[in-house]
């Protein structure tokens, strides 16, 4: 009895191992770390950034994957993991006014994540550029001015 269980958590172990488990998943994962959901938002075209679209905003920054709780857990605690990097992104812009400085980096974040999911790593580093201009930009609109350069010391 003891010999027949063993057998069957072995072929178990090697069945989890060749489909559908570490290997599988390592792939799976690198794969969306190179490339996004790039592919899949090609296919669904305009509907991609429609409810239930890879690219709609509860999809990317609240992701819900079935049948994948690791992948899911770890997508949504890398979206709670960027707020984590928003004072250092304030930091970087030190020429411009509170509000703008704000919006710049949640701009930047939301770049990152969008272009972190359309495009894999190429698109994140499009995306945070794209995402602080656009901030910026709105922070601007509503009145929040870069203030004058500071020479010397005060």
């Amino acid at each position: 009895m003891r010999d027949a269980f063993m057998s069957g958590v072995r072929a178990a172990k090697l069945t989890y191992l060749k489909q559908g488990g570490i290997v599988d998943n390592a792939a799976s994962l690198a794969k969306n770390v190179a490339f996004g959901q790039a592919p899949r938002a090609f296919i669904e075209g305009s509907k991609a950034i429609g409810p239930g679209g890879v690219l709609h905003w509860k999809n990317v920054l609240w992701p819900t994957i079935p049948g994948h709780p690791v992948h899911q857990i770890m997508g949504r605690a890398g979206t709670l993991m960027m707020g984590t990097a928003l004072p250092s992104l304030m930091r970087q812009d030190q020429g411009e006014g509170r509000l703008s400085k704000l919006l710049g980096g949640v701009g930047s974040l939301a770049g990152m994540a969008y272009g972190g999911t359309a495009g894999g790593i190429i698109g994140s580093g499009i995306g945070m550029p794209v995402g602080k201009a656009i901030g910026h930009g709105i922070g601007h609109l509503l009145g929040s001015r870069p203030s004058e350069p500071q020479y010397g010391y005060q």
